[in-house]
């Protein structure tokens, strides 16, 4: 269905909704509340109530207050009610206890499902031009991938470091009690390189809202879709700043040698990953002098020695993060703050990037109101 015939039966669900005129905002606390099930609770998330009653049928809203972050005030059939979105989540409030009842609440609840189902079809082109003009904000959750790296990362290590056969011990016994913590070192190994990927790829995501990115010239859409490559090239210049390169190439080896073929199967771009018939020989990979060690070597795709290698790339990578180029720029997106791609926010990164300080002060002052909006103190 096309956006002008879902707003024409959205507006049709909603025609007994109309602003309400004079409204008590009193009754946002403390007052009598329509109950609401856990099921329309469910059926019933305030930002989609919002987007039915306000942005899509224009109807006038009080803006944020003590514990709240907005309140519609409408009059459904008649009757007074205040929908508002507080600290713990969507309530209605009647005007007045004596107008509503229980088959009336239950009218509303129902009218409001289905305006939140058709408002939810509204929403992507809507969103889409929003995307597009910059007005996005993305949640950071960077935090969140580079912890799984380090756990997963911890455990490989501690399975490695399980010794091999000892002076006086049965070489077969030695080996074969090494065997299951070698093996485990692995699935923990190829887990904590796809949580690092992943968290490289999001946090050069955010941090391309300091880098003069203009989505009038630039598809954020786009850049998100791209290859990690693409976006660590977008983000660094790697003609001007060596150790940036450095790090690209030492990323791209870990990518090539150990994540890709993890993560397709085994199977890796060059199809190193085949073995060739040789008479008389037998089959050979076609990875033997590409790398001195590679995943297709012994009983395990990572071992010790090559895990630590890859850990060595990423401990070089995060020193760069944390002390080279675009030091302030990560520090900002390292904090765990959102980041939002608006002209205002834009401007605000490019003054905050002037000096440690200045990056200081300002993640200081967005930490604190996210903690305050988390908390409804506005």
């Amino acid at each position: 269905m096309s956006p002008k015939k879902l707003a024409a039966v959205l507006a049709g669900i909603l025609r007994d909704f109309e602003p309400w005129a004079d409204p008590d905002r009193d009754h946002q606390w403390g007052g009598p509340q329509v109950q609401l099930s856990p099921e329309q609770v469910k059926a019933l998330p305030p930002y989609s109530v919002f987007l039915a009653l306000v942005t899509f049928s224009k109807i006038p809203y009080f803006g944020r207050s003590e514990k709240i972050a907005w309140t519609i005030p409408v009059c459904f059939r008649g009757v007074a009610y205040l929908i508002s979105h507080q600290k713990f989540g969507l309530r209605i409030h009647p005007g007045k206890a004596e107008d509503t009842n229980t088959e009336l609440e239950k009218a509303l609840i129902d009218r409001l499902r289905h305006a939140v189902k058709i408002s939810d079809g509204l929403v992507r082109p809507f969103a889409e031009e929003q995307i597009a003009a910059g007005k996005v904000t993305i949640s950071n959750q960077g935090g969140l991938y580079i912890g799984k790296y380090f756990f997963f990362r911890e455990k490989a290590e501690k399975c490695y470091s399980t010794p091999g056969p000892e002076k006086g011990e049965d070489p077969v016994v030695g080996v074969n009690r090494k065997l299951k913590p070698d093996r485990e070192g692995f699935f923990y190994a190829s887990a904590s390189l796809e949580a690092y990927f992943s968290y490289l790829e999001h946090m050069l995501v955010l941090v391309l809202a300091f880098c003069d990115f203009d989505p009038a010239k630039e598809s954020l859409t786009k850049f998100i879709g791209s290859l990690w490559a693409d976006k660590f090239k977008r983000v660094f210049d790697l003609v001007a700043d060596n150790e940036a390169e450095k790090v690209y190439h030492s990323l791209l080896q870990v990518k090539e040698k150990f994540r890709n073929p993890l993560s397709h199967g085994g199977f890796d771009r060059d199809a190193t990953t085949l073995h060739f018939h040789v008479p008389g020989l037998g089959a050979l990979p076609m990875s033997l002098s590409r790398y001195a060690e590679s995943i297709h070597y012994g009983f395990n795709p990572i071992v010790a020695v090559s895990f630590k290698e890859v850990c060595d790339s990423l401990d070089k990578a995060e020193d760069f993060f944390e002390n080279g180029s675009r030091r302030l720029e990560m520090r900002c997106v390292r904090s765990g703050m959102a980041i939002s791609f608006s002209e205002r926010s834009r401007r605000d990164y490019k003054n905050a990037i002037k000096s440690e300080a200045d990056a200081d002060v300002f993640i200081d002052g967005v930490l604190t109101d996210m903690d305050d909006a988390t908390n409804m103190d506005w």
